[in-house]
C-alpha cells in the first residue's frame, strides 16, 4: 500500500482469487511466459519504489541501484517483445508498456538532472580537457561488475574535477542507451538539446559572440568595429577549442551507438552559433575598406587559418557543411579585402600631393607611414604568401634590378611576397625623388634623400623584412646613401674645398696666405650658416657624414694652419687665428645636423674660449644640448635602461624652466626667454611622446589587473624621477626583488609616468599630458568593459527582453561588475592617483572623465532590470543583483569617493533601492499567487503532494539561501496582516512571542515573513482537501504535503530560520493528520475486530466475526490501493501505527479461532487471511 501503480497488483492482492475458489493456470504456460512475468513484476517493484523517492536520484554513490534500475527496464523491454509476439493487445503488454513509460519519464528526469546539476563538470573546458581519457570509460549499458574498478583504475591520476565529469558522462549515456533502446530517443534528444544549447549559447554570449546584420556593421565607427573584432579574435579560439570541441565530445560520447543522434544533436546545438560566429569575418570584409583595417582583417584571416584543421574536423558532418563553408567564405572574403586595401596603399603613396618640403631636410611623414606599414605587414608574411600566391603583381616593365639585389625569383611577373614588398618600397623611394626637388638649395635635396634612404634601410634591419628582402638589398640600398651623401659633400661643401690650396704646406707670402684664409673663413661660414638648421636623425649616418667631411677638411685645413699661423697672426690678428682653430672648426662641424641652429652667425670667440657666464645660461646651453641630442633620436626612448638619460633630461628641462623664470623677471632678456620658450616647446612634445610610448607600449603591465595586484604599500615607496635621487635605482632595485617581472615592468612604467606628469604640470603643460592620459586609459576601461558584455541599454530594449535572454545577460553582469569594481576601477583609480600624485583636482578630474561613464553605465543596468516587468521567476536574479551591490559597496564607495564621480555612488545607491522594491513586490505578488492559486479544481490523484507545495517550499527554500540579503530588505518593511499569527504555526524561532505578532506598525524579521507564506500554503492546502470525496483521503492528503514541508524546512536554511520548535510543532500536526486518517480510515476494521481478542467464543460466531473483519478489511484495501505517501518515513510510520492497531489484535483472535474457523469456512479463506 501507498506505493503508485494504476491498479492492484495481480501478485500481491488479495482480491485475485475470491474465498473459496481456487486458482487456475493455463495449460499453455512455458517457462519462458514465467521468465517474463518474473521480469515484469521486478521492474514494477523497481520502478513504483523509486517513483514513491522521487527526491531522491538513481545515480549516487556506487551507481549499484542505478545498475539494478537499468536491468530491470531492459529485462522489462525483452518482457514486450515476448509478449508483443504472442498478442498485441494482452493485458500483460498493456502493463509493460506502462511501467516502461513510468521508467521512461523518470530517467528522462534523471538525464535532465545529471546535464544540470553538473554544468560546470560538463562545461566544454572541462569536457575537452579529458576527450582522450574519457573515451576509454565503459558505459552502464553492459552493467558489467568490474565498471567500478574500471573507472577507479581510469581516474586514479586525475582531479575531483574531471572525476565528476568522467563519472557524468558515463551516467548520460548510459541513459541514453537505455532511452534510445526503448524507443524514446526523441524525449532524450529534446532534453539534451534544450540544456546544452543554452550551454552552448550562453558561452557564445560571454565570449561577446552576438548576430550582427551587415547593415548594423557598416554603419560602425572603426574604432567600435576594432573593438569587436579584438572581442572576436579571443572568442573564436575559445569558441573552437573550447566550446564547439568540447560539445562535439560529450555529444559522441553520450549518443555514441547512434551517429545519425550524435550529428544531429551536435548540429542542432552548435550549427547556430557557430554560423553567427563564422558570419562576423566575412561580413567586416564586406565593408568598406581602409588602410587601417588592413592588420584587423589580416588577424581574422590568420585566425580562421590557424583553427582550419579543428574546423574542419569538428564540423565534419554533413549537416554542420554549412559553417564549414561560411568559415572558407570568410576567408576567401578576407584574402580579397587584403588584395583590394594593398592596391589601394600602393595607390595612396603614388598620390600623395604634399607639395611643402619637410623642415631641414629630415623623414617625410609618408615614408614613416608607408615603412611602419610595410614593417607590420612583414609581421604576417606567412599569410601574405597565402593570399596573394596566385595574385601576379600589375606591373607593365621590369622592377630596376637595383632595387632588389639578389633575390632569388625573376622580378617580371612574379608574385612573391618579397618582390611585392620591395616594390612597394621601390614606389615609395620614386615618390621621394619627387618631393626632393621641391628643395631650393641641390645639397639639402641630398641630405633629404640620404634621411630617408636611411630610415628606409634601417626600417628593413629592424622588422622581419630583412629575411624576406635579404642581405644584398640591404647592401644594395646602403651604398645608395653613401652615394647620396657623398653628392651632399660634393654640392654643399665645393667652395670650401675648392678654398683650400692643393699643397696645404707648400710656401706662401703671408699676403697669399691671409688671403686664401679669408676665402676659405667666408665659404666655411656660408655653408654653415645655410646647414646649421639642417638634421641628420639617425646618429649613425651623423657621426658618418660629419667624420667625412672633417676628414676632408679639418684635416688639409689643419696643415695650412700650422704651416702659416705665424704670418697669419700679424695680418688677421689673435682673435680671428682662435676663433678659426682647426679644433674650433671641428666644434663646429660636430654641432650640425641636430634641426637647432644659433640663429644666424657663428659662436663668438669669448663662447667658444671662456667656460661659462650666468648659471641660466648654462642651464639653457645644457637644455639645448640634451634636447638636440634626443631630437635626433626620435626613434630612441628616452625611458630605457637604467634611466640616466632620463635623469639627465628631466633635470634639464627642470634648469631650463627655472631660466625661464629669471629671464621672465628681467625683461631686458626677450631673445634668451623666446630662445628657452622654443626649447620647452620642443622638450614637452617630446615628453608627449614619450608619455604616450609609456601608456600604449606598456599597456599589459598596465593593464588594472596588474595595477591592482601591487596596490600595497610597496607601490608608494617608489620614488618618482621628479626629485631626481641617486638612490632611486637602489631603491627599485630592492623593492622589486621579491616580485614577479610584470610587477617589475608595470612600477617602473608607473614611476616613469609620474615622473613625466610632474614636469609637465610644473611647466604649465598639464592639459597636454592628461589629453594622452585620458585618451589611452579610457579606451582601456572601454574596451575592459565591453569585453565584459557591459552594453548600453535603453529601459525600452529591457522590456522588449525575453527572460532567458535577460538572464543570460544578468549573469554576466554578475561576472562582469566584480571584475569591473576589483579590478577595471580599483585599478585604474590606484595608477590615476600614482601618476598625477602632485594635483588632487587632476586626479579627480580625469579619473571621472575615463570612469564616470562606463561606471554609470554599469550601475544602471541592476536599475533598469528592476523597473522592468515583475514575475516569480525573476526575484533569485533580482536578489542576485542586489547581493553584488551590496557586497561590492564599500569598494565603490571607497574607488568613486570623489565628489565628481558622486553620480556613480548614486546610480548604485539608486539601483539597490529598485532592486529592494522590486524584491519586495515580487514577495507581494507571490503570496497573492499562492492565495488566488486555482489549479486543478480537481483533488490530486492518490492524496499525493500538490504541484503547489512542490512549486512554493521549493521557491521558499531558495528564499532561504538568501536569508542575509532578505533580512535587510524586509528589515523595515511591516507584515500586511491585521490580526496575530497563530502561535502554532511558528514555535519560537529563537525569538520571543512578542516578535511574531504582527500589525501595521510592526517591523517583522525575515523568520516571520517565510513562516507567514508557509501559513499562507498551509490554509490553501486545506480548502484543497476539501475536493476529495472520501473522507479519510484529505488526511493522507495533508500528511503528505506537510510531510513535504517539514522535510524542506529541514533539509534547507529554513531550519535555521524557522527554528527547531516550529518544525517540532509542524511534526506533531503531522501526526495529528495521521490519527484522523488512521481514525475515519480504518474505523470499520477497527470495530470489526473484537474488543477481547483472547474471549471464548462458537465457530460460528467466529466465523461471523471473521466474515465482517474480511469484508470490511478488503474495502478499506481497495479503495486505498491507489492512495500515495512519497515519503518513505511517512509510509513506514502510517503502516506501523494501523498494523500495530490491527495485526496484533487480530493475529491474537486468528490463532485462538484458526481450529472452528477451518471447520466452518474452510482451509483455503483462513490460509489466505
Amino acid at each position: 500500500m501507498f506505493f503508485r501503480s494504476r491498479s492492484p497488483s495481480p501478485a500481491n492482492s488479495p482480491l485475485r482469487t475470491r474465498p473459496g475458489t481456487t486458482p487456475t493456470s493455463s495449460p499453455h504456460r512455458t517457462f519462458n511466459d514465467s521468465l517474463m512475468d518474473e521480469n515484469i513484476e521486478i521492474a514494477q517493484s523497481l520502478i513504483d519504489s523509486w517513483e514513491s523517492n522521487e527526491t531522491v536520484t538513481l545515480f549516487n554513490g556506487d551507481r549499484q541501484e542505478a545498475r539494478q534500475y537499468l536491468h530491470a527496464v531492459k529485462d522489462l523491454q525483452s518482457a514486450m517483445h515476448h509478449f508483443i509476439s504472442q498478442s498485441s493487445a494482452s493485458d500483460k503488454l498493456i502493463k509493460a508498456q506502462n511501467l516502461m513509460e513510468t521508467a521512461m519519464k523518470r530517467l528522462q528526469k534523471e538525464f535532465y538532472q545529471i546535464l544540470s546539476s553538473n554544468r560546470q563538470y560538463l562545461d566544454p573546458e572541462s569536457v575537452s580537457s579529458h576527450s582522450s581519457r574519457a573515451s576509454t570509460i565503459s558505459s552502464y549499458s553492459d552493467f558489467e561488475d568490474e565498471l567500478e574498478d574500471e573507472l577507479r583504475a581510469t581516474t586514479e591520476s586525475i582531479s575531483e574535477v574531471e572525476r565528476v565529469s568522467m563519472a557524468a558522462m558515463t551516467d548520460l549515456k548510459s541513459i541514453a542507451d537505455c532511452m534510445i533502446s526503448a524507443g524514446y530517443a526523441k524525449e532524450c534528444v529534446k532534453v539534451y538539446i534544450t540544456v546544452r544549447k543554452s550551454i552552448v549559447d550562453e558561452g557564445l554570449y560571454h565570449l561577446g559572440v552576438e548576430r550582427m546584420t551587415f547593415s548594423q556593421i557598416q554603419k560602425m565607427d572603426w574604432d567600435v568595429m576594432e573593438i569587436k573584432i579584438k572581442s572576436w579574435l579571443n572568442a573564436v579560439k575559445v569558441a573552437v577549442k573550447t566550446l564547439f570541441y568540447g560539445e562535439r565530445i560529450l555529444s559522441d560520447h553520450v549518443f555514441s551507438p547512434s551517429e545519425t543522434i550524435r550529428e544531429s544533436c551536435f548540429s542542432e546545438i552548435c550549427g547556430e552559433g557557430a554560423t553567427m560566429l563564422f558570419g562576423f569575418p566575412e561580413m567586416v570584409a564586406k565593408c568598406k575598406k581602409s588602410l587601417e583595417k588592413m592588420f584587423r582583417t589580416l588577424d581574422m584571416y590568420q585566425s580562421i587559418s590557424d583553427l582550419w584543421p579543428e574546423i574542419d574536423s569538428i564540423f565534419s558532418y554533413h549537416s554542420t557543411s554549412t559553417v564549414r563553408s561560411l568559415a572558407m567564405n570568410s576567408l576567401l572574403r578576407l584574402g580579397e579585402a587584403v588584395r583590394t586595401m594593398l592596391t589601394d596603399f600602393e595607390s595612396a603613396i603614388q598620390k600623395d600631393s604634399s607639395k611643402t618640403p619637410v623642415p631641414s631636410g629630415g623623414i617625410h611623414p609618408l615614408t614613416r607611414y608607408v615603412m611602419n606599414y610595410i614593417s607590420f605587414l612583414g609581421d604576417y608574411s606567412e599569410i601574405l604568401s597565402d593570399i596573394v600566391a596566385d595574385w601576379p603583381l600589375s606591373v607593365h616593365t621590369p622592377l630596376p634590378e637595383s632595387y632588389f639585389g639578389s633575390l632569388d625569383t625573376d622580378p617580371e611577373g612574379t608574385s612573391s611576397i618579397s618582390v611585392r614588398f620591395a616594390w612597394l618600397i621601390l614606389v615609395l623611394l620614386c615618390k621621394l625623388d619627387g618631393k626632393a626637388e621641391l628643395y631650393k638649395d641641390v645639397s639639402l635635396s641630398y641630405i633629404f634623400l640620404a634621411n630617408n634612404l636611411q630610415y628606409v634601410v634601417v626600417k628593413v634591419r629592424s622588422s622581419n623584412l630583412k629575411f624576406l628582402l635579404g642581405e644584398d638589398w640591404v647592401a644594395n640600398h646602403e651604398a645608395k646613401v653613401k652615394q647620396y651623401v657623398s653628392n651632399y659633400e660634393r654640392v654643399g661643401w665645393s667652395k670650401v674645398f675648392t678654398a683650400l690650396p692643393e699643397d696645404p704646406t707648400a710656401d706662401l707670402t703671408p699676403e697669399q696666405a691671409n688671403v686664401i684664409f679669408h676665402k676659405l673663413i667666408f665659404s666655411f661660414e656660408e655653408a654653415y650658416r645655410k646647414q646649421t638648421s639642417w638634421v641628420v636623425p639617425d646618429p649613425k649616418l651623423r657621426d658618418e657624414i660629419k667624420v667625412a667631411l672633417a676628414k676632408k677638411l679639418v684635416t688639409p685645413y689643419r696643415k695650412y694652419y700650422e704651416k702659416h699661423r705665424g704670418g697669419l697672426m700679424s695680418l688677421c690678428g689673435s682673435d680671428s687665428l682662435v676663433r678659426y682653430a682647426p679644433e674650433n672648426i671641428d666644434n663646429f662641424l660636430s654641432d650640425l645636423f641636430f634641426g637647432v641652429g644659433n640663429v644666424g652667425s657663428l659662436p663668438s670667440s669669448s663662447t667658444t674660449s671662456s667656460p661659462a657666464s650666468s648659471t641660466h645660461s648654462r642651464n639653457v646651453e645644457l637644455a639645448q644640448s640634451q634636447i638636440n641630442k634626443w631630437e635626433a633620436n626620435d626613434t630612441v626612448s628616452i625611458f630605457n635602461g637604467d634611466r640616466e638619460n632620463a635623469k639627465q633630461y628631466l633635470n634639464a628641462v627642470k634648469g631650463l624652466q627655472s631660466a625661464m623664470q629669471n629671464f621672465i623677471s628681467q625683461k631686458s632678456a626677450t631673445e634668451k626667454l623666446i630662445r628657452a620658450q622654443f626649447l620647452m616647446e620642443t622638450a614637452m612634445r617630446r615628453l608627449q611622446r614619450e608619455f604616450y610610448h609609456i601608456l600604449s607600449s606598456n599597456r599589459e603591465c598596465l593593464d588594472p589587473e596588474s595595477v591592482s595586484s601591487h596596490s600595497s604599500s610597496r607601490t608608494s615607496t617608489i620614488s618618482s624621477f621628479s626629485d631626481f635621487e641617486d638612490e632611486l635605482e637602489d631603491e627599485l632595485r630592492v623593492t622589486t626583488e621579491s616580485i614577479s617581472e610584470v610587477e617589475r615592468v608595470s612600477i617602473a612604467a608607473m614611476a616613469d609616468l609620474k615622473s613625466i606628469a610632474d614636469c609637465m604640470i610644473s611647466a604649465g603643460y598639464a592639459k597636454e599630458c592628461v589629453k594622452i592620459y585620458t585618451n589611452v586609459r579610457k579606451y582601456i576601461i572601454d574596451q575592459g568593459l565591453y569585453r565584459l558584455g557591459v552594453e548600453k541599454m535603453s529601459f525600452s530594449q529591457i522590456q522588449k527582453l525575453e527572460w532567458n535572454i535577460m538572464e543570460i545577460k544578468i549573469k554576466s553582469w554578475l561576472k562582469a561588475v566584480k571584475v569591473a569594481v576589483k579590478t577595471l576601477f580599483y585599478g585604474e583609480r590606484i595608477l590615476c592617483d600614482q601618476v598625477f600624485a602632485s594635483s588632487e583636482s587632476i586626479r579627480e578630474l580625469w579619473f571621472n572623465e575615463i570612469c564616470g561613464e562606463g561606471a554609470t553605465l554599469l550601475f544602471s543596468f541592476p536599475e533598469l532590470v528592476a523597473k522592468s516587468k515583475k514575475s516569480p521567476e525573476k526575484m533569485f536574479r533580482t536578489l542576485d543583483l542586489y547581493e553584488a551591490i551590496t557586497d561590492l559597496w564599500p569598494e565603490i564607495n571607497s574607488i568613486f569617493s570623489y565628489k565628481s564621480t558622486s553620480a556613480v555612488r548614486s546610480q548604485a545607491s539608486n539601483s539597490l533601492i529598485k532592486l529592494n522594491e522590486s524584491v519586495r513586490t515580487m514577495m507581494t505578488d507571490f503570496e497573492s499567487a499562492i492565495l488566488k492559486d486555482s489549479s486543478k479544481k480537481k483533488p490530486v490523484p492518490g492524496g499525493g503532494i500538490h504541484p503547489l507545495t512542490r512549486y512554493v517550499m521549493n521557491y521558499i527554500s531558495f528564499l532561504a539561501d538568501y536569508s542575509e540579503v532578505l533580512s535587510i530588505i524586509v528589515a523595515d518593511w511591516p507584515l500586511p496582516v491585521h490580526a496575530p499569527l497563530p502561535e502554532s504555526y511558528f514555535g519560537s524561532s529563537n525569538n520571543n512571542k512578542n516578535d511574531h505578532e504582527t500589525s501595521s506598525s510592526s517591523s517583522p524579521g525575515l523568520s516571520v515573513r517565510i513562516a507567514w507564506l508557509i501559513l499562507v500554503l498551509l490554509c490553501k492546502l486545506d480548502g484543497k482537501a476539501t475536493l476529495f470525496k472520501d473522507v479519510s483521503l484529505p488526511y493522507i492528503f495533508l500528511a503528505n504535503n506537510l510531510q513535504y514541508v517539514v522535510v524542506k524546512v529541514r533539509n534547507s536554511n529554513l531550519k535555521f530560520i524557522l527554528g527547531d520548535v516550529w518544525i517540532s510543532k509542524h511534526e506533531a500536526k503531522l501526526k495529528q493528520y495521521v490519527s484522523s486518517f488512521e481514525a475515519v480510515g480504518w474505523s470499520t476494521v477497527f470495530s470489526s475486530i473484537p474488543d477481547d481478542p483472547t474471549a471464548d467464543i462458537s465457530p460460528e460466531q467466529a466465523k461471523k466475526i471473521f466474515k465482517k473483519f474480511i469484508s470490511s478489511f478488503e474495502e478499506a484495501y481497495c479503495k486505498q490501493i491507489s492512495w500515495v505517501a512519497p515519503d518513505p518515513k511517512l509510509r513506514y510510520l502510517i503502516k506501523a501505527s494501523v498494523a500495530d492497531k490491527i495485526v496484533g489484535p487480530y493475529k491474537v483472535f486468528y490463532e485462538r479461532n484458526r481450529i472452528g474457523l477451518v471447520t466452518v469456512c474452510g482451509s483455503d479463506s483462513v490460509i489466505k487471511y
